[in-house]
């Protein structure tokens, strides 16, 4: 979501959404330490292909199905955007995603009617390796 200022057509705020992940496997998984945000926005189709970009990629052409949950942050340092989401193991899933790794092909994708109002409320996310066949 963007807010702009529309006399100077100028974004004001953006609602970054800050996503923390399990590996797949350390050797499978260039995009270490696994910290990936995003502007949110209400386009169900926008957020799954940036949910998409924060998964691993892994040469193997197998299906895995990622749940996605609340998680909870640690503040690293004084810079707002210095932190790192982890596992709230209270959460149950916002979303399900069953995805081809090697092509990225999408097979099924499941997300609660509202997913917005509480990412919203909520900016941070997990991703879990539910499991892969």
């Amino acid at each position: 979501m963007r807010i702009f200022n529309k006399k100077k057509n100028d974004i004001i705020k953006s609602e970054n959404i800050y996503i923390g992940r399990d590996s797949v496997c350390m050797a499978d998984d260039v995009t270490a330490p696994n910290m990936s945000s995003f502007i949110l926005t209400d386009n169900l189709e926008i957020f799954k292909n940036n949910i998409c970009k924060c998964l691993p990629y892994i040469a193997a052409d197998e299906i895995f199905i990622w749940n996605g949950s609340k998680g909870f942050f640690e503040q690293r340092s004084k810079n707002p955007n210095d932190i790192c989401v982890h596992k709230n193991k209270d959460s149950t899933p916002l979303f399900s995603i069953t995805i081809n790794m090697q092509h990225h092909n999408v097979l099924d994708f499941q997300i609660k009617d509202n997913w917005y109002e509480i990412i919203k409320e909520y900016p941070y996310l997990f991703l879990v390796l539910e499991k892969h066949f």
